[in-house]
């Protein structure tokens, strides 16, 4: 995150950058802090969610290796942070995600 940008300002400029999408609402969730070990340092994660259905036939993939969608069953074998994971659980338990 860029300091003079807020959280969503930060989401909306990654995921335009890596998928090339634009124009997609986002709705904060929550936020959590973590230890992250590798920075030795407490570190605070924002959520949001955003329904993509719309805009996903124009996304490019501009950065990583792979996009697609999972099936929630599928998550728990996916090479993730521990905080990411309990993350797509809760959104997951919460039906639609709100808090």
């Amino acid at each position: 995150m860029k300091v003079e940008e807020t959280p969503l300002q930060t989401m909306k400029r990654e995921v335009y950058e890596e998928l090339s999408i634009e124009g997609a609402e986002f709705r904060y969730l929550w936020s959590t802090d973590y230890y992250a070990s590798l920075e030795r340092t407490v570190i605070r994660t924002w959520f949001f969610a955003s329904d993509v259905t719309a805009v996903w036939p124009d996304h490019k993939l501009r950065e990583g290796k792979a996009v697609r969608a999972f099936r929630f069953e599928e998550l728990a074998r996916l090479d993730m942070t521990q905080v990411m994971y309990q993350a797509l659980v809760r959104f997951h338990q919460q039906g639609d995600g709100r808090p």
